[in-house]
């Protein structure tokens, strides 16, 4: 069985909080969301933070309805996270293909619906069929909210709740990424933005496939279903806002925010915050600064690729 609790579990939810917040903090700042992109960044974040916080953990006496509830409010953020991911690599290939700056803008209310309303199926579905129960824990005397794994079985209330969306979103990824990267080869000099731009996609895979991978092995062979390893790879499945957060935090736009915003806070020159500097993938910092002070230019007339 699977328990969501323990000291694994608490690390996992711990540090995708912080890099949850991190988002937040920062997209409020310097105002990131008002970006197609960077408000699909913060959707994705709101998301993670419904799929990680222990809505279970509010109550001592866990009971099957209560740890029901915590799992349709999590499923619902998963979901929610899987399509806006989705919708992300969506939106690359959309303005590559299309080659217009505003079709990520157009398709933003239909991205919201889909993310945002698709998922409550999934939560009510998690709940009527109690994807999680309570489990009494006589030797400690605490109550958790588990999932009983039949070695052998395929699980399916689980792959309809979790593997068969991600396996999915996965897939949908991978083609979106194959067709920006066909069209993005030898066109742009940003490589090292175009790589942190699918960071996003890629990350939710690398997530959430190790355990898909693992449910199917363990289908086949259940002899080498190991409790051990199945809560390990649950719980990198929970460090999936962290991830994000460790995309955003390395993306060329958002350090050159960070660092134009440092050097107007101390109001003196330092080295690199010269607006006639040119950075190594191209970008002016003078094109930096003309955005910030709410200039309509954009980066992209010099990378050719849109903005976080």
């Amino acid at each position: 069985m699977v328990i969501a609790n323990g000291l694994l579990f608490n690390i996992a939810i711990s540090l995708s909080a912080v890099g949850v917040l991190f988002v937040f903090i920062v997209s409020a700042f310097f105002k990131t969301y008002k970006r197609p992109l960077g408000f699909i960044v913060l959707m994705i974040s709101i998301a993670d933070l419904l799929f990680i916080f222990p809505t279970s953990a509010l109550f001592k006496d866990k009971t099957d309805q209560i740890c029901a509830f915590a799992a349709a409010i999590s499923q619902y953020g998963t979901i929610s996270s899987f399509f806006w991911v989705a919708c992300f690599a969506h939106a690359l290939k959309s303005m590559f293909c299309n080659v217009d700056d505003q079709t990520i803008r157009r398709n933003l209310r239909k991205y919201f619906i889909i993310s945002q309303f698709t998922p409550i199926l999934f939560s009510i579905y998690d709940y009527f069929i109690q994807l999680f129960k309570a489990y009494n824990d006589a030797t400690t005397e605490k109550s958790y909210c588990y999932h009983h794994i039949n070695p052998g079985s395929f699980d399916l209330p689980f792959a309809i709740s979790l593997s068969i969306p991600a396996l999915l979103t996965a897939g949908y990824i991978t083609y979106c990424y194959c067709v920006v990267s066909s069209v993005m080869n030898g066109l742009f000099r940003s490589k090292h933005k175009f790589i942190s731009l699918m960071l996003f996609p890629v990350l939710l895979i690398i997530s959430w496939m190790p355990m898909l991978v693992y449910q199917i092995i363990i289908t086949f062979f259940p002899k080498l279903m190991d409790e051990t390893s199945f809560e390990v790879l649950f719980n990198l499945m929970l460090l999936q806002g962290f991830f994000n957060a460790l995309a955003y935090g390395v993306s060329h736009r958002l350090l050159n925010q960070i660092k134009e915003s440092w050097c107007r806070c101390f109001r003196r020159k330092r080295i690199g915050c010269d607006e006639k500097h040119t950075s190594p993938e191209g970008i002016r910092d003078s094109d930096i600064k003309a955005h910030l002070i709410g200039s309509t230019r954009s980066v992209t007339e010099s990378t050719g690729l849109p903005e976080l």
